[in-house]
């Protein structure tokens, strides 16, 4: 599989996810994700070695599409961020009342 093609499919992922957080599925969103991070671990991985990002795409075009693709997926990620962290806060609401009643239990419990 070329590089531009698995950048295509993180792309496509990158859009699921942003539509389950959108509608609130998480577990489509963490299933979605874990496929998606065995597409990045398959992509190369650039600096030390010497691989150059010119050796990313056989021509112009497929750079520009590169340069498309990654500014897209990091806008899906932003934006799938942000609904995630509406959720947890709401998460995180919901425990701390939870905990609260649980203590209030405890507390009637023992007197």
């Amino acid at each position: 599989m070329l590089v531009v093609e698995v950048y295509r499919e993180i792309n496509k992922l990158s859009h699921e996810m942003l539509e389950f957080a959108r509608q609130e599925q998480w577990e489509d969103l963490l299933e979605t994700e874990r496929k998606r991070a065995e597409l990045i671990r398959k992509l190369p991985v650039f600096g030390d070695d010497g691989l150059e990002t010119g050796k990313l795409a056989s021509d112009e075009v497929q750079r520009e599409e590169l340069i498309l693709l990654i500014k897209q997926i990091q806008s899906y990620d932003e934006e799938t961020a942000r609904c995630s962290r509406a959720w947890m806060n709401e998460l995180g609401s919901v425990l701390d009342s939870m905990s609260s009643s649980m203590k209030l239990q405890q507390v009637y419990k023992t007197q």
